[in-house]
């Protein structure tokens, strides 16, 4: 075992402006077949219960959805989004997030031991906003936001959003780190976060709320028997207003030089990636982890595989309706087309898998397309028809798989340039859109695969056919023949 190597916390990055944080976590129902939902049709819903509930939980975000998407797109939609409750600048939640004293991870051959720099391990009061966003497809996201109290601000550092990203992607081998953040409500007992978002899940139940409704008549489940995972936890959204920080990013992409501020630069990296053991990073990685992912002249935008960092030196939106729905709209409607639109290909591929290596998804080794294998090789030996086997699952599936691709996934439908260039950035740098296309070349090819397998059979079925309609014919020709000499030996006898 390598030698523990103890290291004291030295923060570079101070934050002197609005941040906010958001969990996206996708919910899933046990034993629930997922639906697809008309969301025309649940605002109708939601009207109809009580209008005031709808100008409480919906209306906050419809405008926002209105104003920059495209006007008539009854296919592919934005989502509903509900706020969990009437939160306002007078009803606020709180939060306290504490973090341990220190972290053991693991950096390449290392063992590192990361102490916290107070001594009972940094804690810090939250504001937080809870919303549910629901799509067409049927998936249902549970969105925690979280942003510091303006006195906490410039006491939050690089080390707790990378261990706040750690929630989600537990690298690096870390020993206690999504255990050791803690969240707990005033006076409340201290919880992790999977812990924490299941409690406040509870607390919709047995009371007027309108999702618990929602779920109630349209899926047949109950609120109460939703319980997250980590593995639920999908992403993050990061929003950061701060012109000191976002004048220095524009410098270092301009001049890509980092020699006089490597330390910080170092820490914004490693901020970004969500790594704790950002201190040994070289200059190329620092450089790769800061390219900017859209160009934007108002905002400095970084996608990753799991988060949505957006800086910004000034956040009008964020600032005006933080207290309402806890995040920007401007962000986090384009991120959240593309968690969802991800989470649609992420099915797709699974329903490929199947087709490649059959239902059985626990066995070790496969021979790809052994099913469609062995149907070749009986329909060369003894031409049959396709069997129902072969055909009746592969269409169900791709019927499924078409269905995804082409209707639950969302297409882009932004009216502004800014959300136009995230929508494009985030699905170009998580390769969604190249999947989906690659995917969609897939189905294509076996469905033109299973048709020449098909084509073998009618060609020996016509080749059948042909050879009975020649016997038919050379049997006509013989008994036209058979007549011919018969009718000669008549007239034979007649003449004689």
């Amino acid at each position: 075992m390598a030698d523990l190597v103890e290291v004291d916390e030295k923060p570079s990055v101070v934050f002197n402006s609005n941040i906010f944080i958001n969990f996206v976590v996708k919910c899933e129902f046990d034993g629930v077949e997922k639906e697809n939902v008309i969301l025309e049709n649940v605002k109708k819903y939601f009207a109809k219960m009580d209008d005031s509930l709808f100008e409480k939980h919906l209306s906050p975000f419809s405008s926002f959805i209105d104003d920059i998407t495209l006007a008539n797109h009854k296919v592919s939609t934005c989502p509903v989004v509900l706020k969990c409750e009437d939160y306002s600048e007078n009803y606020r939640h709180d939060v306290r997030v504490s973090f341990p004293q220190s972290i053991l991870y693991k950096a390449e051959d290392r063992n590192v031991l990361l102490k916290s720099r107070c001594q009972d391990g940094w804690n810090g009061e939250f504001h937080f906003v809870d919303l549910f966003a629901v799509f067409e497809s049927g998936n249902i996201y549970y969105i925690l936001s979280i942003f510091p109290k303006e006195d906490e601000l410039d006491k939050l550092s690089e080390y707790e959003i990378i261990q706040l990203m750690k929630i989600q992607s537990n690298t690096e081998g870390l020993r206690n780190s999504e255990n050791g953040v803690k969240f707990s409500c005033s006076g409340g007992t201290d919880l992790n976060f999977i812990e924490f978002v299941n409690n406040r899940l509870k607390s919709f139940c047995n009371r007027s709320y309108p999702l618990y409704n929602f779920l109630k008549e349209i899926y047949d489940v109950d609120i109460n028997n939703i319980r997250f995972q980590k593995h639920n936890v999908r992403n993050l959204i990061l929003g950061i207003e701060d012109k000191n920080i976002f004048d220095e990013l524009r410098k270092y992409h301009d001049c890509r030089e980092c020699s006089s501020k490597f330390e910080y630069f170092k820490a914004i990296s490693g901020m970004v990636q969500g790594i704790i053991d950002f201190q040994y990073q070289d200059e190329h990685e620092i450089s790769d982890s800061l390219e900017p992912s859209c160009p934007v002249e108002s905002e400095y935008q970084i996608i990753t595989k799991n988060a949505f960092f957006v800086f910004s030196a000034d956040w009008r939106t964020f600032k005006e309706t933080k207290f309402q729905i806890g995040t920007c709209p401007y962000l986090f409607l384009p991120a959240m087309i593309c968690i969802n639109n991800e989470d649609v290909v992420n099915q797709t591929e699974d329903i490929i898998q199947e087709i490649i290596h059959g239902s059985n998804v626990n066995k070790r080794t496969s021979e790809p397309f052994l099913e469609l294998n062995k149907t070749v090789k009986n329909r060369l030996n003894n031409p049959v028809k396709l069997s129902k086997k072969i055909v009746i699952p592969n269409i169900l599936r791709k019927t499924k798989a078409f269905h995804l691709l082409n209707v639950d996934y969302v297409e882009n439908i932004f009216r502004y340039k800014n959300e136009i260039n995230l929508y494009n950035s985030a699905h170009d740098v998580r390769k969604i859109s190249y999947r989906r296309d690659y995917y969609q070349k897939f189905l294509d090819g076996h469905s033109e695969l299973i048709k020449e397998i098909n084509d073998i059979g009618l060609i020996f079925d016509n080749n059948k056919i042909n050879r009975i309609l020649l016997f038919i014919a050379i049997l006509s020709i013989i008994s036209i023949v058979t007549d011919g000499y018969g009718l000669v030996g008549s007239i034979l006898k007649v003449l004689q």
